[in-house]
């Protein structure tokens, strides 16, 4: 085992500028006296469950360039055909995990603070889905999806949490005070739950992934008020569909996704020929997709062309080459940004796409309450 110690450390130089000052981003280098120069702070060690994912094999090989340690962990990280980065072996360690069981991520977080000797930043960004109407799908299926994508969080959570509050008492304790307020510096220890716009608004197709993925909004939020006096923080991502291959920008074409209107006409009327990818008729709906973090599943006869379509034609349009969302990696620059941050936001929402569906969302429910409000008078 490679054992990387808290001497190897050094600071990064990147330019947090860009973050609202609220979040007390790091502060200029002070070898610099232009205010606006890269700010510098000591690495951090990051334990990221998912690191072979979607997400987080570009947030993981992000980090790692911008100089902070990693240890990634997934059930596949040690198979030899996976690339996490190998370029960044001196930084990065992979570790074979499975979210699902308590004691495999157990074993890995002791593992990772042999190595590491602390443990700074958590993130979850590991996911299951099954693509499917809610009755098409058997108690296993559905089980599998909550086992991984909800109770995965809490053994990584129960895990990490007695060393991450460790890692606050000891910063109390060595930090030196501030030569002008008396006040030690303090940087809190974080932990990043990855949630989804699909856990903001549920889709037909995609209910249980949905149901799972909206829990850990609910639990993400109520860690925050727990763990806030330990020096701790939690911090929700909603992260929109993405895309490594073109970043968003003002005059991108949009994909062609029902997701565009929300309005449950959209869903009544919506059709599978709509998704521009040219599907045959309604026998291949599971073919021709290739993800390991969904499964689009074969409709029973009571759900074909029906809203219940949605869910598999939305994989298949952000699966495909070519499709312009968020840009990842602008994505994962933010994320680093945010653990540099003193004072993270409880929600970090990352794309056009997501920001429109939170603002829809919030719309819609006043709107509702606004409509009912007399049954209260």
């Amino acid at each position: 085992m490679i054992t990387l110690t808290p001497d190897n450390s050094h600071h990064i130089r990147y330019d947090c500028s860009r973050l609202p000052p609220s979040t007390k981003p790091p502060t200029p280098d002070t070898n610099h006296t232009d205010s606006t120069a890269p700010s510098s702070r000591p690495s951090l060690n990051w334990i990221i469950f998912g690191a072979t994912g979607h997400i987080g094999s570009h947030l993981t090989r992000t980090v790692l360039a911008l100089g902070d340690k990693v240890a990634a962990c997934a059930i596949n990280a040690l198979s030899p055909n996976i690339f996490i980065a190998s370029e960044f072996a001196d930084i990065c360690l992979p570790f074979a995990v499975d979210v699902r069981s308590s004691t495999s991520v157990i074993e890995a977080v002791e593992n990772v603070i042999n190595s590491l000797g602390r443990i700074d930043i958590v993130v979850n960004c590991f996911g299951w889905g099954i693509a499917a109407a809610c009755e098409d799908q058997d108690d296993e299926e559905v089980r599998g999806q909550l086992d991984t994508n909800l109770l995965g969080i809490f053994h990584t959570v129960r895990a990490c949490l007695p060393h991450l509050r460790q890692n606050a008492k000891q910063q109390l304790k060595t930090q030196p005070r501030s030569q002008t307020s008396g006040k030690r510096s303090f940087f809190p220890t974080k932990i990043f739950n990855f949630s989804s716009v699909l856990g903001v608004q549920g889709i037909p197709g995609l209910g249980p992934y949905s149901a799972s993925k909206n829990a850990v909004e609910g639990l993400t939020e109520s860690l925050m008020y727990e763990i806030e006096d330990m020096g701790c923080k939690a911090v929700l991502v909603q992260m929109g569909h993405s895309s490594s291959e073109t970043p968003e920008c003002p005059n991108s074409p949009k994909p062609n996704s029902p997701e565009d209107n929300q309005n449950e006409d959209t869903w009544n009327n919506f059709k599978p020929e709509d998704d521009g990818l040219n599907n045959q008729g309604t026998n291949d709906k599971a073919m021709n997709f290739d993800s390991e973090e969904f499964r689009i599943k074969e409709p029973s006869n009571n759900y074909i062309d029906t809203p219940a379509d949605v869910g598999s034609t939305i994989l298949r349009n952000i699966f495909q080459p070519g499709f312009r969302g968020a840009s990842i990696n602008r994505a994962c620059e933010i994320v680093w940004e945010t653990a540099h941050c003193e004072v993270p936001p409880m929600r970090l929402i990352l794309g056009t796409q997501a920001l429109e569906t939170m603002r829809d969302k919030l719309r819609s429910s006043v709107e509702e309450i606004e409509d009912w409000k007399y049954l209260y008078k």
